[in-house]
């Protein structure tokens, strides 16, 4: 491949990026649907095998995955939040164990320097940009939220 190839094929490839990033509020829903309706398809088939019409079929495949998703958001963030704060809370014990036993390991299997790691440094920054972290996982959170009841009220006009 020549020089001038692989400057249009770069080219190429930053127009592809770019596009994709412009166009993603729009291609999201779709493949969102696609992932969907290929993971919902052999249930609706089953069902239909089972004698129900596909609109039923459909629908049930639908409301079920709906539900398992609210689930696992009303179950699953919490548990994460929760599990997130008692990291923080246990954050000196969980150095003092990286020091201890992580560090020795990575010396033997792969060589690094020990004084390239220093779990006090990296604490440091923890604690840093902890409080951005957290405005970052607020607002990604409220995204997320505002996503999810967009969704459902979507499907709440949709039965409509």
């Amino acid at each position: 491949m020549s020089a001038a190839q692989k400057l249009w094929a770069l080219a190429l490839l930053v127009i592809a990026a770019l596009l994709l990033h412009f166009l993603r509020p729009v291609l999201v829903p779709f493949f969102a649907s696609f992932i969907l309706a290929y993971l919902g398809y052999p249930l609706v088939d089953r069902l239909q095998r089972w004698k129900f019409p596909r609109t039923v079929a459909v629908l049930a495949v639908f409301l079920l995955t709906f539900i398992a998703l609210g689930l696992i958001l009303v179950l699953v963030i919490p548990m994460g939040i929760r599990e997130i704060v008692a990291l923080f809370a246990h954050a000196p014990e969980v150095a003092a164990w990286f020091q201890a036993h992580v560090l020795p390991w990575l010396v033997v299997h792969f060589g690094i320097q020990p004084g390239a790691l220093q779990p006090s440094k990296l604490m440091d920054l923890v604690s840093a940009n902890f409080e951005s972290a957290g405005k970052l996982a607020g607002r990604v959170l409220a995204t997320v939220s505002s996503s999810a009841a967009a969704v459902f009220e979507f499907f709440i006009n949709l039965i409509l």
